[in-house]
């Protein structure tokens, strides 16, 4: 019989999101803005309060009408953390504030409307700091510059008295490296140059649909949502789309991207309403990220509102439904569910063994067979018989493998749980070839059980192969005979247990045997073994329980994993 692999389709999210929401304690499931203080608390602007974590809880700030200086408004709506390390916090309808750390308090900066020279509006969008201290502060009525020694501000964009409001609505903004503010106001992409107050056009749209996301991607070039993500140049206006995003144009025009970022690495982040964005220029890769209902560690929904990466590298993304985290390299678990979808179809949820290959594969084996997944891709693959062929693996639950090289062929060995031992060469086409099936019928009573539970090669060459049931075989290397090692109550030279569940070789070449009544060492020259079991009232005596894995370390002490603890 040939085995052939059949790789399945392979899965597009492919980090780990964990939700935070109400259950954990965020005051409101809609988060408008996220940032970090510099003593490393995360802030979070929601719909419902002002909210503080520390990793672990909630702290919420929300309005007392009768504490002035408790936040103006619950709806907070723009966070920024400036030079000094302040926090300034804008809302829907109660202008702007700053927090005093040290008191734990809030001060308001609520425009009056007869004061012309407020420093904030009623209703805040964004808040940005250029690299001189500039606070810029988009409101519904032009831009608020407040001068590094906050005392000093302006209004950018206002409306001229009697105005329509809605012309003067800033929904965006964005500070470039040359000092530059990137402005969309309406239906325009502009360019104010803070030092002498000049406004420039870059773009002006023929739809209803504003200028988001700003993110700049170049010195000079910001690239910004707009019917699909384009990239703007100050110096030419040239609109065009980047060559990257070619291909993804057509699925880019109908979906409305409110947010953006840049990681560490230089891969740009776009949040929209249908999931996440990844653009990496320099791997020349574009990566979509949505929620899926049967993988829980996916986005929670699609309408993402605000992208974060804090200090190490954790990204936080805000969603209709909560916060989304995802921490790179610590929190790497990928699931792989049986039975859920194709792509990551590994056999049932029994996993049994594990057995890596040299070339970055990982065999799998489970309650209905193995699978491969390819280690750098997460790609899954099963197997098939080719027509003709007799199927004898079948369905049979791999509790074991073992891979080993001879005379240039590589050879895999299966332990199955009622199919006996299989033995297969592995072809240079990645199929597999078998060469033989051994069980209790064909080993002349050698093979003491069909369920094999653990495989060992020992140096001598040796193979030892444990039974969940029935004891252990050794197969002579230089014979090939099948030598049985079985239970018999009351034989104190033999096995102390018929359950096998662990096989060691010590680097004396002695044989541990992990078993269900305790430890058991081989004597090679006798063929005899010594037991290492419970004794009541003997603290220097095996734990009670059965062995199930040894280990060995660098001062020759043997480790065993038991039912009841570690000896």
């Amino acid at each position: 019989m040939t085995v052939l692999f059949v790789q399945s389709r392979g899965q597009q999210n492919d980090i780990q999101f964990n939700h935070i929401s109400l259950e954990q304690g965020l005051s409101h499931n809609l988060v408008h803005a996220i940032v970090q203080d510099r003593q490393g608390f995360m802030w979070f602007g929601t719909q419902d309060g002002l909210n503080r974590y520390d990793g672990y809880s909630f702290v919420v700030f929300k309005n007392n009408p009768r504490d002035t200086n408790s936040i103006a408004d619950n709806n907070v709506t723009a966070l920024c953390v400036d030079h000094a390390g302040v926090l300034w916090i804008g809302t829907s309808n109660g202008g702007l504030s700053r927090f005093d750390r040290t008191r734990g308090i809030v001060m308001r900066y609520r425009r009056e409307e007869n004061n012309t020279n407020a420093a904030g509006e009623n209703s805040i969008a964004q808040i940005q700091e250029d690299q001189r201290g500039v606070l810029f502060v988009a409101t519904l009525n032009g831009i608020i510059m407040i001068d590094s020694t906050r005392k000093i501000s302006t209004r950018v964009l206002a409306n001229s008295p009697g105005a329509p409001l809605k012309l003067a609505e800033i929904s965006s903004l964005a500070v470039d490296r040359e000092g530059y503010v990137w402005i969309s106001r309406e239906f325009q992409l502009l360019t104010l140059d803070p030092a002498t107050g000049a406004v420039d056009t870059i773009a002006t749209s023929n739809t209803e649909q504003p200028y988001t996301g700003l993110i700049e991607a170049a010195p000079g070039e910001m690239w910004a949502s707009h019917e699909g993500i384009y990239s703007y140049n100050r110096r030419t206006k040239r609109e065009t789309t980047p060559s990257i995003l070619a291909s993804w144009e057509h699925r880019l025009q109908n979906s409305e991207r409110r947010c953006s970022m840049v990681d560490a690495k230089g891969v740009l982040w776009f949040g929209s309403d249908s999931g996440l964005l990844a653009i990496d220029r320099t791997a020349g890769t574009v990566r979509h990220y949505f929620h899926e209902r049967t993988n829980e560690k996916s986005l929670a929904d699609n309408s993402v509102r605000s992208i974060f990466v804090d200090w190490t590298g954790n990204m936080w993304v805000a969603s209709y439904s909560g916060l989304n985290k995802y921490a790179p390299g610590r929190y790497g678990f990928r699931h792989y569910l049986g039975g859920v979808s194709d792509s990551v179809q590994v056999g049932w949820n029994w996993i049994r063994s594990f057995l890596e290959l040299n070339d970055s594969t990982l065999l799998v084996g489970s309650d209905v067979g193995f699978r491969r997944i390819h280690l750098r891709t997460g790609v899954v693959a099963g197997w098939i018989t080719r027509p003709g062929d007799v199927d004898t693996f079948g369905q049979n639950s791999v509790r074991s493998m073992l891979m080993e090289d001879s005379a240039g062929a590589r050879i895999l060995w299966f332990g199955t749980n009622g199919g006996g031992l299989f033995k297969y060469l592995l072809l240079p086409n990645r199929q597999l070839k078998l060469v033989v099936q051994y069980y209790t019928g064909n080993t002349n009573g050698g093979l003491v059980g069909n369920d094999i539970s653990r495989l060992l090669r020992s140096r001598n060459g040796d193979l030892w192969i444990g039974s969940g049931s029935q004891g252990v075989t050794r197969l002579e290397r230089s014979t090939g005979r099948f030598i049985p090692y079985r239970f018999t109550a009351g034989n104190t030279a033999g096995l102390s247990n018929y359950e096998v569940l662990s096989l060691f070789e010590d680097r004396d070449g002695a044989i541990w045997i992990g078993t269900g009544g305790g430890l058991d060492r081989f004597d090679a020259s006798s063929g005899m073994f010594t037991h290492f079991l419970h004794v009541p009232n003997d603290s220097t005596s095996l734990s009670r329980g059965k062995v199930r894995t040894i280990i060995q370390d660098e001062a020759g002490a043997l480790w065993l994993g038991t039912d009841t603890g570690l000896d």
